[in-house]
């Protein structure tokens, strides 16, 4: 359940995050490095100790620079309030702004939202095998907040 705190309103919501799965590019752009299996790639990095000179290589497995995933968010609203939505959209460019995973300071895990749809499926999608309402269609996060303003 969501709430603000500030007007003591209460609004329940649900996400549900599913897996994310590479786009038939991305598979592509994998197949044609030798370096990537199965979707990562190994880079090597080395550690020098300061006292006895010794070096210390690690390996850190990580996604190619350049891929991408289809994913999908599911976001109930049981109260209408477009706000709920919003929140979910700033915490998409928090994370553009930041990174994903860990290494973000060695530029590792930067991403982007792009190809953003927004489908509304009320009661009646439900009840009466009603089509869905389509809010968006292939929109960065920008195009997609103005469309529920």
């Amino acid at each position: 359940m969501s709430s603000d705190k500030k007007n003591n309103l209460k609004y329940p919501t649900r996400l549900i995050v599913r897996d994310s799965f590479p786009t038939e590019e991305s598979i592509k752009l994998w197949e044609k490095q030798e370096e990537v299996v199965r979707g990562s790639e190994l880079k090597w990095e080395n550690t020098i100790d300061r006292i006895t000179s010794r070096a210390n290589p690690r390996s850190l497995e990580r996604i190619p620079k350049g891929s991408s995933f289809i994913f999908e968010f599911i976001f109930s609203v049981y109260e209408e309030d477009e706000n709920n939505l919003m929140g979910l959209f700033e915490a998409m460019r928090l994370l553009e702004d930041n990174y994903l995973g860990g290494s973000g300071s060695r530029g590792y895990g930067k991403v982007k939202f792009a190809n953003i749809s927004i489908t509304k499926r009320g009661q009646d999608y439900y009840k009466k095998d009603m089509d869905e309402e389509v809010i968006i269609e292939n929109a960065d996060i920008s195009e997609a907040v103005k469309s529920i303003n």
